[in-house]
This record gives structure tokens, sequence and C-alpha cells, in this order.
């Protein structure tokens, strides 16, 4: 028998503890409010909401848009308003905008507030043309464009793919319409809620660079006086295997244990097995402990036809409902089978 069918053959043997039940989820990573490419919220624009990380994974959101005066949070429901995206009106102009998210299903839950979003603005109007060409690891998808959307230099990168937590940097050049380096001009770079994370000032030949921890994937923003580009970051989770069991003598179990980070409860972990010929197949899936842990075991059957093999495995965290983060997988781990 071949080594793909005594794996195919094993059996489930222990269960991994779950989440204290009754436990009201809290968020790890708080919701937040995806602007549209520009920045700015403006009528017509879809305006989103993430709703962030929990120390659960609730089965789904309800969300509440609010419009609130600006530079206050008094805040008033938008009843028309329903689901993760709201494209503001002519009566959202000169306020803010925020979204109400709460866990569906839990009792008693509260809703927590995102961040209010910058005022919203009528329609887009002509802007001043600005190119800025952003490197330091970026990965480029088409040419760069104006703030009024002509295209005037080619390669513009807008999009980074990075491990969760990864110190990254953005460098580029900041040119006038004439092609022309402007110096000394400032700039600052947010976060998908807007907050500010890192300042910087271009150089007296216009390159500039500016650097943070990225946690929160989404829609980045490098803006100056009158121009703004956005960088599209996908982040990954970080997987650490802990412990895993190096060699067993059917019948005998094939542990493995580690942590995933962001930290969270409820999250979905695979253990997947290599079948030569077929490739990586499910073996297990559990979902993480507090603390983002998770520990998986299997049962493997003793089989005279195949006394000794080895048995590669690894673990895969996928995306599922209110996971944000791409997808990440282990390096493969070799367990000897006797």
């Amino acid at each position: 028998m071949t080594s793909g069918a005594l794996v195919t053959g094993a059996i489930a043997a222990l269960a991994v503890l779950a989440p204290a039940a009754g436990a009201t989820p809290q968020p790890l990573l708080a919701p937040y409010l995806v602007m549209p490419a520009t920045g700015t919220p403006r009528v017509g624009a879809v305006v989103s909401v993430e709703p962030g990380v929990w120390d659960t994974t609730p089965a789904g959101f309800a969300v509440t848009w609010q419009r609130c005066e600006a530079g206050s949070l008094r805040c008033a429901d938008i009843t028309a308003a329903a689901g993760m995206e709201y494209r503001p009106v002519a009566a959202d102009v000169g306020a803010t905008l925020r979204a109400l998210v709460r866990p569906a299903g839990v009792a008693g839950a509260d809703g927590v507030a995102t961040a209010t979003s910058p005022v919203v603005a009528g329609p887009p109007v002509p802007a001043t043309p600005v190119t800025v060409t952003v490197g330091g690891g970026a990965v480029g998808d088409g040419p760069s464009e104006t703030a009024s959307g002509t295209p005037l230099a080619a390669g513009l990168a807008s999009r980074l793919r990075l491990r969760f937590g990864a110190v990254a940097q953005l460098a580029g050049t900041l040119l006038s319409p004439g092609g022309g380096p402007v110096p000394g001009a400032p700039l600052e770079l947010r976060d998908p809620s807007g907050a500010i994370h890192s300042v910087a000032r271009s150089g007296d030949d216009g390159v500039f660079r500016i650097a943070t921890r990225f946690a929160r994937p989404g829609n980045w923003t490098i803006s100056g006086d009158g121009w703004q580009r956005t960088v599209r970051v996908e982040l990954r989770p970080v997987v650490r295997v802990l412990h895993v069991t190096r060699s067993v003598r059917a019948p005998g179990v094939v542990r493995i244990s580690g942590w995933v980070r962001p930290a969270v409860a409820g999250k979905l972990v695979q253990l997947q097995y290599l079948d030569p010929g077929r490739g990586w197949r499910l073996w297990q899936q559990v979902t993480t402990e507090r603390g983002g842990r998770f520990a998986l075991a299997r049962l493997l059957r003793a089989n005279p036809r195949a006394p000794r093999f080895t048995l590669r495995i690894r673990v895969a965290v996928p995306t599922d409902i209110g996971w944000p983060y791409a997808p990440a997988i282990t390096r493969t781990e070799a367990v000897r089978v006797n």
C-alpha cells in the first residue's frame, strides 16, 4: 500500500479546545473605513468598511452607517444604508462618515465604531498633475497617473506584499508637471483608517523615503501638498511551528503545534499532508485558541505492507470570514514513520 493510502486511512485522535463559550467577541484590530483610491470620500464614490480582526471569528457582521458633524462625534444613523459598502450622497457633503460594526449572532454584543472619515466632498474636480514614483519592494502593475487621471509616467508601483508587522520603506521621486524635482516637500503616510504613521520630506533631488511597520492591510496613502497616491498593502500572517513529531511508530500520534500572528481565537488552521501523485491534501482543521495558539494531532494506523515511509506535513492558514490577510503556509515538515 502506498504512503498516501496509509495517510488517507488515518483517523482523528485528539480535539483542540475551543475558546470559552459565551465570551463576547472583542476586536484586536478595530474596524476601519476604506476610502476611495483618492483617499477622500466623495459623492458617488464607494466607501467600505473592513470589520477588522476579532479575538474570535464571528459568522458575519452587521453594519450601521452614520453621518457625523465635522469635527465632532455627534452622529446619526443613515437609515437607507446597509452592508459593508456605502456610496455618499449630496446630503453627506461637509459631514464625516463612520460605521458601527457588530458581530452577527452574538446576543448583547456592542457595536464598535470606526474612526470618522475625512469630510465628504462633492464630485471630483481637476487637480494639479504631480508624479510620484514608489519603490522599496513594491510590485508595479501599470502606468502612474496624475491626480487628474492623465498618464504621466510609467512604472508607478501600487502594491506591497509583506508579512504581518513587517517594517518596509517606500521610496520615490517627487516631480513637478514640467518634469523637474520638487525639493523639501512634506509627505505623510496614512493607513486605511486615515491615521498618520510616518512623515518625511523630499530631498534636493526630489527623492523621498518613508517607512513604517505594516499591521493593517488595505489602501495606504502617501500624500503631500495638493496630491495623493495610493499603495495597496497585502499582508500575510506569520505562522510559527513550535513543536512537530519527528518520528512515530505506527500506531502512533502525529502532532504539530504553534501560533499565528495576529493572535486571534477562532481562526481556521489546516493540517495538510503530501499525497504522492495528488499533491497537498487536507488532513485536519481546527480553530486557534486565544493568543493565536493551535494544536493538531492525527493517529496513524499500523500497516505491515508499508512499515516505513516519510510523511510530509505542513500548516496552512487560509482566508475566511473576517480575516483580511492573505493565505499563508509553513515550510514542509518531515515525519519518519516506522
